[in-house]
C-alpha cells in the first residue's frame, strides 16, 4: 500500500523525526533505521542515541536540556495523530506509525 497522506507532509514528518533524533546523536555513535509493515501502517523506528537513552517518555517530552529535540517530537507526536499514525517510544528506539492506505 501507499501512504495514506499527502506525500509533502510525510516527507516533512520524516523528515523532522529523523533530525529530531539525530540531534541527540554525537559523531560515531551507530544507530540503526528500520522500515516495516505493521498492519496497516508504516513503522519508521530509529534507536535512541545515548543521550536520550534513560529518558522516560514523560521526561523526553518535557527535558529543557533538549529544547529543540523535545519541540520536534511534539510536533511529529501531534501531526502524526492528526493523520492517523501515532508516535511510540520504547526504551531503546522511537518508532513513527503512518496510516498506508487499504
Amino acid at each position: 500500500g501507499t501512504l495514506a497522506l499527502q506525500p509533502l507532509l510525510a516527507e516533512r514528518l520524516t523528515r523532522q523525526f529523523a533530525a529530531a533524533i539525530l540531534e541527540t546523536a554525537v559523531a560515531g555513535e551507530r544507530l540503526s533505521l528500520v522500515i516495516d509493515r505493521l498492519g496497516g501502517q508504516l513503522a519508521i523506528g530509529l534507536d535512541r542515541p545515548r543521550a536520550i537513552q534513560a529518558l522516560s517518555e514523560r521526561r523526553l517530552f518535557d527535558d529543557r536540556g533538549q529544547t529543540g529535540t523535545r519541540f520536534a517530537l511534539r510536533l511529529v507526536q501531534g501531526l502524526s495523530a492528526m493523520v492517523g499514525g501515532r508516535l511510540d517510544i520504547a526504551p531503546d528506539r522511537l518508532v513513527l506509525l503512518l496510516p498506508l492506505t487499504r
